[in-house]
């Protein structure tokens, strides 16, 4: 039990610290925040499978995306376009037919998209262990 509530701490300390990058980043004019966003996007990822501290799981992910920040980037605008832009869509109906129901339809569609972007997200970092040939808990 004392385990989980480490982890839990980490990963309260890893969403504020990231947070207040992204949000810097995007204050900086949109450019910074998005680079900053694909340099992080495996901190959470890093922290819960290879049982990684906040910082130490940032660092990881700076390391995965390392020289691949181009290939990141265009495999995060496919899941975008492949899976946000039908939902908004969706949502538009929705909200066309009744606009009370947008709320419904958003909540909805939050549920059933979520998981789909959490297992991509966890096969892109599988992926980019395996791509940057590291063994997983190497320099843990």
């Amino acid at each position: 039990m004392q385990a989980s509530g480490e982890r839990f701490v980490q990963l309260v300390l890893l969403a504020f610290i990231a947070d207040v990058l992204l949000i810097a980043g995007f204050i900086l004019l949109i450019i910074p925040g998005i680079y900053l966003l694909v340099r992080f996007s495996f901190a959470y990822y890093a922290l819960m499978i290879e049982q990684r501290s906040a910082f130490d799981s940032l660092s990881r992910s700076w390391q995965l995306t390392q020289g691949h920040w181009w290939k990141l980037f265009w495999a995060l605008l496919v899941l975008f376009l492949a899976i946000f832009i039908p939902a908004l869509i969706v949502l538009i109906i929705f909200a066309l037919i009744d606009p009370g129901g947008a709320d419904i339809g958003g909540a909805l569609i939050a549920l059933l998209v979520s998981p789909f972007v959490w297992v991509y997200y966890v096969f892109l970092f599988m992926t980019f262990i395996n791509f940057v040939g590291d063994d997983l808990y190497e320099g843990k």
